[in-house]
C-alpha cells in the first residue's frame, strides 16, 4: 500500500509522497530524492611565532582543535599580533602540495579569505615588531650625535680611495 497513511517500515524515514497523474490502471510510485551530506574540509592552520599574536577564524568553526567547514563555505582568517610585534605573511598552500613553498601564495595583509574547496594549508608569520631601527637614532641622540651626520660620515668613509676604507690608498 503506497499511499499518504502508509507508515512505512518501522523506525525508518518516509519517502516523500509523488505520485503519478495517469490512467486508472497505472500503479502510483514513490520517488525517493537523496541528496548526499555536505562534504566538509579541514583547514589546517599553523602559526609561526604564536607567542606573538593569534589568528581569529570567521566563521567560528564548532571545534576549534579541528576546524572543518561545508564544501563552498568563505572563511575570513584575521591575523591579531599583540602591542609590539608585527603580522609578516600568509602562506597559502596548494591543497596538493601542502606546506612546499614553491607551491604557496603570500598574503602580507592582516586579513585573508579562502574558499574551502578541499582541506586547506595555511601558515600565519608574526614578526618581532620592535627592531632596532627607532633604537639608533633615540641612542645617538641620547649621546649628542646627529643620526644624519653619523650616516654622512659612514657613507663618505666607504667610497673608494678614501682614507680607512681598506682600499690602501689615500688621497
Amino acid at each position: 500500500m503506497n499511499d499518504e497513511s502508509d507508515p512505512g517500515a518501522p523506525n525508518q524515514p518516509r519517502a516523500p509522497f509523488t505520485s503519478s497523474d495517469g490512467s486508472l490502471n497505472e500503479r502510483p510510485y514513490v520517488r525517493v530524492i537523496y541528496s548526499p551530506p555536505p562534504a566538509f574540509y579541514r583547514l589546517v592552520l599553523t602559526v609561526r611565532h604564536d607567542e606573538w599574536g593569534d589568528v581569529d577564524i570567521q566563521p567560528e568553526p564548532n571545534d576549534a582543535n579541528d576546524p572543518q567547514f561545508p564544501e563552498g563555505t568563505p572563511v575570513v582568517l584575521t591575523a591579531n599580533p599583540i602591542p609590539g610585534k608585527g603580522f609578516r605573511h600568509w602562506f597559502i598552500y596548494d591543497p596538493n602540495r601542502p606546506g612546499d613553498a614553491n607551491y604557496a601564495v603570500s598574503d602580507a595583509n592582516l586579513t585573508t579569505s579562502i574558499v574551502m574547496a578541499s582541506d586547506m594549508y595555511v601558515k600565519a608569520a608574526f614578526k618581532c615588531g620592535s627592531g632596532v631601527g627607532p633604537l639608533l637614532p633615540m641612542m645617538l641622540g641620547i649621546l649628542g650625535v646627529s643620526a644624519r651626520r653619523h650616516v654622512r660620515r659612514a657613507a663618505h668613509a666607504s667610497r673608494p680611495g678614501r682614507p680607512g676604507n681598506g682600499t690602501g690608498r689615500s688621497l
